[in-house]
């Protein structure tokens, strides 16, 4: 095994001040708790912690005036306040055990008084510790935490690998797949190679920085050495999986053939089973590109963990590695995102630590306790623990739980090209495919997922898919195109783009640029509570030719990208329907054939919802709402769904723009079909 650099322990022969000299801070320990929000009830007072603590020298104060919450959100200025507390609080979920950590905050009366009487959940304070980090308090006989080492140890990931080896679960070990045309870095050799099947690889995550294609792979040299100047992130990569005993390393920038879009698009089809194959990914979370590198590898020194002992006691700072990766640059990226998500095991480096996370554990340098202490990787904002948890396999009935997961975690990311809006998921779709929920999918939006149930007969099972496409189609941005920041913008593709048309579809999330969500009824209601109430609908391209949605479903990415054109015939809702009053705060009251709207979203073409209510009414060749749907709920109907049409430059074609969700008030299915006595309508949407 290689080693990396000296291994050297941290000293705790500190400079503490006087003031916090006459703390005890095991009265902490010892204190009872005042409720169940697990608060001590012995605490300390103290005065602003800006006066307090403004001897910067003393390692405690720096660690304490980092811990500081101050007040109650929306009380005003908490600088004002004169008095304050140091607070001590053991969290129910982290099991409590003898010589269980104590979190160490710093706030007002008020806010501790909240906290004591529950105004202040358990959540709110929960997120909070998470996403600012916190102090923790440990005995020095008990100690639990640790503070991490200068440099690399690669010795405690190869720790982590044999124990996620090693575990019970199969979860992390998945049976290999053949990938076509695959290659790798050897790192020995320093040489892109052709990989075969009994190599085992590391895999490389990370943000690109300025572009530059002097090493990438091309068809007629697929053995290049690598230059001497490779980003830092490369070679530090190339250092870190020797010295965990690996030769081969995939780099996307090297690894993927630039110049052949046949074989290019194939590699970009086959991601999950790369980073599913690979032994492990490193993830470089730490800085602004590759340029940064991993932090105590080589040059690039790590920040340390401010720590300080006291007495008896030690308090060591602790930013939960969870929030410091979601601060990250790394976390910002779309194609980072299928990376992780796909991988068996993932090393994440940050600047003062290194996470560790498998489908059976998560680690970290700091904490080395029990099992009850991966708990501190507790998601609060999630609900979960760990950070990709939710990539394991799901069952059809939670399939839009997970899609609306997935789709908005990764629509809320920057592409640098509007072109990898679908080939940046590109690996997590076939993954899904192969799941139980077995998902098949038109330009991502799911159109059929198999039940493997055996009771449906054909015909049902159409049906079935009909109904997923249209739950599929129910998506919306989370910001609307009225807003002054954050909202959606349509995606131009390059002329040298695999996409035949300029645009992608406007019924697509992926036509858009923005965060997308499904609507939360239909994502706990799933494809089998939505009824699709378009008569007839189908895929065309450019020039007509029609396709099966299915058949779509069952092509390859790059031939459904041949018809980007919905043909729908549907009901559409003749405009002298459709009632609006303006509401003083600037929303609308809808009347829709004597329906409320319980849900109204638009990606762009309006400035207000007014604005929207008047195309609707007054402009009725270019703006149309189209049925689309029914949510079913005990064989009563819910919502009724319609889309928002607008006419594009080509009056040809319709664009979607928004969607509209009614409160039925119908009693059954029956009625409600003679209520709505809508015209019908043919649509291409493009």
């Amino acid at each position: 095994m290689e080693s990396i650099g000296s291994l050297t322990k941290t000293s705790f022969e500190k400079q503490i001040c006087d003031q916090c000299l006459e703390w005890d801070l095991t009265r902490f320990f010892e204190s009872e708790y005042t409720n169940s929000q697990r608060m001590k009830q012995y605490h300390i007072r103290i005065k602003k912690p800006e006066k307090q603590y403004e001897s910067t020298d003393c390692d405690l104060c720096s660690i304490l005036l980092r811990s500081t919450f101050y007040d109650l959100p929306g009380e005003g200025n908490p600088l004002d306040r004169e008095s304050y507390e140091l607070r001590a609080i053991e969290f129910e979920w982290l099991s409590p055990f003898e010589g269980a950590p104590l979190f160490l905050i710093i706030c007002s009366q008020r806010l501790a008084q909240a906290i004591q009487d529950g105004s202040y959940s358990k959540s709110d304070l929960g997120t909070l510790i998470e996403e600012n980090g916190c102090a923790i308090l440990e005995r020095t006989s008990a100690l639990k935490m640790q503070v991490p080492s200068d440099r690399f140890n690669p010795q405690k990931t190869l720790n982590w690998i044999s124990e996620c080896k090693n575990h019970i679960q199969t979860i992390c070990r998945p049976e290999r797949r053949l990938i076509r045309d695959q290659y790798l870095v050897d790192c020995c050799e320093l040489a892109v190679v052709a990989a075969k099947e009994s190599y085992q690889y590391v895999a490389l995550s990370y943000v690109w920085g300025p572009l530059s294609n002097d090493e990438a792979l091309d068809e007629n040299n697929k053995t290049p050495l690598l230059s001497d100047c490779l980003p830092l992130v490369v070679t530090d990569a190339i250092t870190v999986t020797k010295s965990l005993g690996f030769r081969y390393l995939w780099i996307d920038k090297f690894c993927i053939v630039q110049d052949e879009p046949e074989i290019k698009h194939r590699q970009i089809a086959d991601m999950d089973a790369v980073y599913a194959n690979s032994e492990l990914t490193i993830v470089a979370a730490a800085g602004l590109d590759g340029n940064y590198g991993l932090p105590g590898v080589s040059s690039r020194s790590r920040v340390a963990t401010p720590a300080a002992e006291l007495g008896e006691s030690r308090v060591l700072w602790f930013q939960n590695p969870l929030a410091s990766i979601r601060k990250s640059k790394w976390h910002t990226r779309g194609w980072t995102y299928q990376e992780a998500f796909l991988s068996r095991r993932r090393l994440v480096f940050l600047d003062d630590q290194t996470y560790f996370e498998c489908g059976s554990a998560e680690h970290c340098e700091v904490i080395q306790g029990p099992p009850s202490l991966r708990n501190l990787f507790y998601t609060w904002r999630f609900r979960k623990i760990g950070l990709w948890s939710h990539s394991e396999q799901k069952h059809y009935h939670e399939l839009f739980e997970y899609l609306n997961t997935i789709l908005g975690d990764y629509t809320a990311r920057e592409l640098r090209y509007d072109s990898d809006s679908l080939l940046a998921l590109a690996g997590i779709l076939p993954h899904l495919r192969a799941t139980p929920s077995g998902l098949r999918h038109v330009w991502g939006v799911p159109w059929d997922i198999d039940a493997s149930d055996g009771g449906r007969d054909r015909q049902s099972k159409t049906w079935f898919a009909c109904d997923t496409f249209v739950t599929g189609l129910c998506w919306n941005h989370v910001r609307n195109g009225w807003e002054s920041s954050g909202k959606p913008r349509r995606r131009r593709m390059p002329p040298s783009s695999m996409f035949s048309p300029p645009f992608p579809p406007t019924w697509t999330w992926a036509g858009w640029d923005g965060q997308v969500e499904f609507d939360h009824k239909h994502v706990l209601l799933g494809p089998s509570a939505l009824r699709m109430r378009a008569r007839h609908f189908w895929l065309e391209d450019q020039h007509g030719r029609k396709s099966a949605v299915s058949a779509a479903a069952e092509s390859t990415l790059s031939e459904s990208f041949r018809y980007p054109i919905l043909y729908i015939e549907t009901w559409a809702v003749s405009p002298d329907r459709i009632r609006y009053r303006e509401m003083p705060d600037g929303s609308v009251d809808w009347d829709i054939h004597g329906h409320m709207a319980r849900r109204v979203c638009l990606s762009e073409g309006a400035s207000s919802e007014a604005e929207l209510a008047r195309h609707l009414t007054e402009n009725s060749k270019r703006w149309r709402c189209v049925l689309l749907g029914i949510s079913v709920w005990k064989d009563r109907p819910e919502d009724v769904i319609l889309l928002i049409l607008r006419k594009e430059v080509d009056i040809n074609f319709w664009g979607r723009v928004g969607i509209m969700i009614l409160k039925c008030h119908a009693p059954d299915m029956v009625e409600l079909a003679q209520e709505l006595p809508f015209l019908t309508e043919q649509f291409r949407i493009k």
